[in-house]
């Protein structure tokens, strides 16, 4: 009796080992495969090879009315002193493959600049989040040596939403282009899209591109983590 217990808990135990290194093989060879996917969508689209269109928002008393522009010089005409909010979306095909979103805050003193990669079927595969702040400094220092903090994290998700892989945040000193392990600073959300049709301004993407205005109920944030 003893043994066969003994036998049963051994295959339990190969059994489990089995599939936890099924499942990372499984998470490997998807993660590897987005990294593909979004190097080649970056290749692409700074080589011009996608095209791409734009979207803004003007308003600081209207946040979630966003703006379609013919062309990214249209939309730079159009606010002279900055944006609040803006995006450009580029395709291939008819699909968009990437969405790059900047944010500022109200007074200006943060920005976050995102860059979303889907799937053709609309689907987030990773999310490149650059995050810039005023005010930092170095943990253990004076806090009278502040500067402009630079915080790069990279997620990845699975086609069901699942993030597989997270990134440890990277700091960098933006004035002497040093990276930073112990930088004190405010860290703030940002918005999370685990598909296209989420997007405060799918219903222009769906629409033509002509200048047309929509109100969205805002931004989903994601609470930032280490």
């Amino acid at each position: 009796m003893y043994q066969r217990r003994w036998f049963s808990s051994c295959l339990a135990f190969l059994y489990i080992l089995f599939t936890s290194a099924v499942s990372a093989g499984n998470i490997g060879k998807e993660l590897r495969e987005i990294n593909q996917s979004s190097t080649a969508i970056d290749s692409a689209s700074k080589s011009g090879a996608l095209p791409s269109r734009s979207f803004a928002v003007l308003s600081v008393d209207q946040p979630n009315a966003w703006v379609e522009y013919p062309t990214e010089t249209s939309m730079e005409t159009a606010a002279p002193k900055g944006f609040l909010r803006r995006a450009l979306v580029y395709f291939q095909g008819p699909s968009p493959i990437l969405v790059s979103l900047e944010l500022k805050s109200p007074s200006k003193d943060w920005v976050q600049y995102l860059r979303y990669y889907f799937r053709e079927d609309g689907t987030l595969e990773k999310i490149n989040i650059d995050f810039r702040r005023f005010g930092a400094y170095e943990e253990g220092k004076s806090n009278d040596q502040q500067f402009l903090v630079k915080v790069l994290r990279d997620r990845f998700y699975d086609p069901r939403g699942k993030c597989i892989k997270k990134s440890k945040a990277r700091c960098f000193n933006m004035s002497t282009g040093a990276q930073v392990r112990d930088a004190v600073f405010t860290d703030e959300a940002w918005p999370s899209y685990a598909r296209l049709d989420q997007l405060p301004f799918f219903p222009l993407i769906q629409a033509a591109v002509t200048p047309v205005a929509v109100t969205t109920e805002g931004l989903r944030p994601k609470t930032p983590d280490p």
